[in-house]
């Protein structure tokens, strides 16, 4: 990750990040340029090509921003070639035990410290020029792991999940988490990321992090006293670009129709 975003971690900072539904590489420099640490491509509900992915991947570059890929898995071995992309963050679904974080975080270091394999692509810079052992521990350090925490065995393993190293994140995501423990709104909707419990398990989550000094993250809050537990004890906040996008047109379209009525 870059060395901002690790600087800022390491003080404890709160860092915010902004979750790409606009797959195009303006929005990613826009935000890396207005201070956002890292930028979220969602993989795992969207299909987006190879080039679109590099052309995102450079754009964060350029900026100054983490480009992170939200995968469909959470296997070590199917995500490396999105960091051979140069993407320097992954954020995986479906978590559930300490044996897959680990392995999570082996296949995202080259050896001696994991067992990523060196590849010829661009994030080795195509061999053009010799890699070091110092390059390739930087990289290694340099990686960002996001879990998701999402399923009833997660939340029974949370305590365990917490002591990995090598995981930077841990984020709930409670409309599969609902789904997972039985809370649905109705039959015809499967999950209810409002529910009471759901918020309690959430909230629990988030304390058991903060007491080991970890970071979570969370989308949004219902309230000001949601907004100043997450920030005070996640630390962490990420907003899609469809929010922004959304609020902001609709608040300007909003003062344009008043002043043209005055």
């Amino acid at each position: 990750m870059h060395a901002a975003l690790q600087s800022k971690m390491a003080a404890g900072n709160a860092i915010l990040g902004l979750q790409l539904l606009v797959h195009h590489p303006t929005v990613v420099e826009i935000a890396g340029w207005c201070g956002a640490d890292y930028v979220i491509v969602d993989g795992e509900h969207g299909v987006i090509s190879q080039v679109a992915l590099e052309a995102i991947v450079r754009a964060a570059e350029i900026a100054g921003i983490v480009p992170v890929i939200r995968t469909f898995v959470n296997h070590g071995a199917d995500i490396l070639p999105y960091l051979d992309l140069g993407f320097r963050g992954v954020m995986v679904p479906h978590l559930k035990t300490a044996a897959q974080a680990m392995e999570l975080v082996k296949f995202t270091r080259f050896p001696p410290l994991g067992e990523r394999s060196i590849t010829p692509g661009r994030v080795s810079r195509y061999f053009v020029t010799p890699q070091t052992l110092q390059d390739l521990e930087r990289l290694s350090n340099e990686i960002l792991i996001i879990a998701q925490i999402e399923d009833a065995e997660a939340v029974q393993n949370i305590e365990n999940l917490l002591d990995i190293d090598g995981i930077d994140i841990y984020n709930v995501g409670p409309a599969d988490l609902s789904a997972s423990l039985g809370y649905p709104i109705n039959a015809e909707a499967p999950s209810n990321p409002s529910h009471p419990e759901i918020r309690s398990i959430i909230a629990r989550i988030v304390e058991a992090a903060a007491r080991k000094d970890r970071y979570t993250t969370n989308r949004g809050w219902n309230s000001e006293s949601q907004r100043e537990f997450f920030l005070k004890k996640a630390r962490n906040f990420f907003i899609a670009d469809t929010d922004i996008l959304s609020r902001s047109i609709r608040a300007r379209v909003a003062e344009v129709r008043q002043f043209a009525v005055s």
